[in-house]
């Protein structure tokens, strides 16, 4: 019998995206991608509840899922991802300091947040050798929500994880485990990107940056008084392109249309360029003899036309596209016609979280 992974169940803020891999000579080939767009609340205030539930089950009746055992990354905005350092002291409870640190932050609220961590690595501090840790609190209600809504759909969730540690879970598998560290990659989303660098020893480096492709949307709306469905159509098929030269009425219409585009697009961009800037002169201070060369653009949101060249420009960096899973010439055929059809990069966090299922390590 071919041996599945669980479901890994991706909730952003507009889809809802599900992977299941199948093991093909020790290989993990997908054999099931399915995503589902899903209505929620404005802003970060994201509503798990019936629309959440409708969406995942569309997407498991949309799919040929062998089992319905799932792990389910829950959406970024609702992570709070923080570094800190801890002394190194014999006898140290880390999740004893990390739950005191999130009582000193909530107060008597600290209750209403499960938490957890994991270590980044250790510096030399004054003289002094300190952990260097990064630790996660999720509203403990929107936990139980989430849980909830995708059980409601017919699915049993075995754990709950954040998109960083799946992605990197994806990634280091693609990248075949190696010592060598990974490049440092940005998952862009519908809301919040996220920025990260992993190694063998884990995940190094991570920060959210508040930003997503719904920006470059809202620009573009607003540029052209458009609504919201037809600035999105617009932002997939234009996307940010090179002007040529208009010759006719027609040309000249098109010419100044995509000037416009471009822009909104040009706008919005920088806001990320900056920020993923900001995030990597910070990581960089922290390296030794490894200067940053490139980045990775992973996600839907990466898939604006002109951003990879665009981003190249404004960082002076190689930009690369990174792989979630690897030996695509020893997969079925029906794997190489799913990935045809649904691109694996496009599912890194579901990808990454079946994978965890399975107990690849998680570089974390």
């Amino acid at each position: 019998m071919p041996r599945y992974t669980p479901i890994g169940v991706d909730v952003g803020s507009s889809s809802v995206k599900l992977a299941q891999l199948v093991a093909v000579d020790d290989e993990w080939a997908p054999s099931a991608l399915v995503q589902e767009p899903w209505q929620n609340g404005d802003g970060d205030q994201l509503q798990l509840g019936e629309t959440l539930v409708d969406a995942v089950r569309k997407a498991v009746g949309r799919g040929r899922f062998r089992n319905r055992r799932a792990v389910a990354i829950a959406p970024t905005c609702l992570a709070d991802v923080r570094p800190t350092s801890v002394p190194v002291a014999e006898g140290i409870d880390l999740m004893t300091y990390v739950q005191s640190e999130l009582a000193e932050r909530h107060g008597e609220r600290a209750h209403e947040f499960v938490v957890d961590f994991w270590i980044a690595g250790d510096r030399l501090e004054h003289g002094e050798t300190k952990l260097e840790l990064y630790t996660v609190a999720m509203p403990r209600q929107s936990v139980v929500d989430l849980v909830g809504a995708v059980e409601k759909a017919g699915l049993v969730v075995t754990r709950v994880d954040i998109a960083a540690t799946a992605v990197a879970t994806a990634l280091s598998y693609a990248h075949g485990g190696g010592d060598e560290p990974l490049p440092v990659n940005v998952d862009i989303g519908d809301r919040r990107s996220l920025l990260f660098a992993a190694s063998a020893e884990g995940i190094s480096f991570c920060r959210v940056i508040k930003w997503g492709g719904r920006q470059v949307t809202d620009q573009i709306r607003q540029a052209l008084h458009a609504d919201f469905e037809g600035a999105e159509q617009i932002k997939k098929e234009w996307g940010l392109r090179p002007i040529g030269g208009a010759s006719n009425a027609t040309g000249k219409t098109l010419h100044s249309r995509q000037q416009i585009i471009n822009d909104s697009i040009e706008q919005s961009l920088r806001g990320l360029a900056l920020e993923i800037g900001r995030s990597l002169a910070y990581h960089a201070r922290g390296q030794t003899g490894n200067d940053i060369q490139s980045v990775g653009l992973m996600g839907g949101g990466a898939r604006l036309k002109g951003l990879p060249e665009y981003i190249k420009d404004a960082l002076r960096l190689g930009v690369t596209a990174p792989a979630v899973l690897r030996k695509p010439d020893r997969w079925p055929t029906a794997s190489r016609e799913l990935a045809d059809a649904e691109p694996p990069d496009l599912y890194g966090a579901a990808i990454g979280a079946a994978l965890s299922g399975v107990n690849v390590p998680c570089r974390r």
